[in-house]
């Protein structure tokens, strides 16, 4: 009788694809079998699927609707995405708004595993080497994503000021792992002054310049043509802030994410494309 493991890879890769398609976490799992799985599994079942959608869509693509987010990464790291998820049914009834208020730990304090009584099971999540680290945030048709603009927001008395960085992504993509960190490091966000932030996918930032003449981020107002474009293979991780928050004292006994060290930190650009100017004039450097 023929086993499964005597399969060629090719006819692998299509049972291999349909159970990540209907059960991601049991073929995250089906990785120990053998190094030959382990294998097929990341760069043809979790990479190849997302890759091939790269050569059918465009940037000029008509009703793009954004890309698909991992749905076992959704599960597990839920407010990392976006902010607002960490907050309880009960928080949602009580506050009018859904901020942070300086307590930028709060998402990764409230994801599951980490918000669970076994202190194993949470270090088994915070291993350099765990698998959830090189997973693409994006999962099916869905290209990895290969470029990352992160948009500033700060309220404050005089004029609202606005900040950009661009990630530098190594080849595939942007993993889980690679945004958990970008979310740790202070170029990201606003410290105690985070109100809240969000990845918004299968957009990209088209300049700054006018970003920075404007002074707000705006994402689904008549500004989206000159601020925002579509593009499968790109996203914004757009952060807000506020001078006013209340800045909340955390309680030491819990558990709170380790900063990274100098040597493990992502790499932050600075703007890399052309300037527009309000009339569609584009600038190089």
């Amino acid at each position: 009788m023929a086993l499964l493991q005597d399969l060629p890879n090719e006819t692998l890769i299509l049972i291999l694809s349909f159970l990540g398609a209907i059960d991601l976490q049991s073929t995250l799992l089906a990785q120990r079998v053998s190094r030959r799985f382990q294998g097929v599994i990341q760069d043809a079942v979790l990479y190849s699927a997302s890759n091939s959608r790269v050569n059918s869509c465009s940037e000029s693509a008509t009703g793009y609707s954004g890309l698909d987010l991992n749905p076992l990464l959704q599960a597990k790291f839920r407010g990392l995405f976006h902010s607002v998820e960490c907050f309880t049914a009960a928080e949602r009834a009580r506050y009018w708004a859904l901020t942070l208020d300086g307590d930028v730990t709060l998402p990764f304090r409230r994801l599951p595993w980490a918000a669970d009584s076994s202190l194993a099971y949470r270090d088994a999540f915070l291993r350099s080497e765990a698998s959830w680290r090189r997973l693409s945030p994006t999962f099916g048709t869905a290209p990895p994503i290969r470029h990352l603009d992160v948009v500033k927001s700060l309220e404050d008395n005089i004029d609202d000021p606005v900040a950009y960085f661009q990630v530098d992504i190594p080849h595939p993509g942007l993993s889980m792992g690679l945004l958990y960190d970008i979310l740790l490091c202070e170029e990201a966000l606003y410290g105690p002054d985070t109100g809240s932030w969000q990845l918004l996918t299968g957009k990209r930032l088209k300049s700054f310049d006018v970003l920075y003449r404007w002074g707000c981020f705006i994402d689904d107002s008549r500004g989206e043509s000159q601020l925002v474009g579509e593009k499968p293979d790109a996203a914004i991780l757009f952060v807000s802030g506020s001078e006013w928050c209340s800045h909340k004292a955390i309680d030491r006994h819990e558990w709170t994410p380790q900063r990274l060290t100098k040597n493990s930190r992502p790499k932050f650009l600075s703007w890399q494309g052309p300037l527009i100017d309000h009339e569609g004039t584009e600038w190089c450097y």
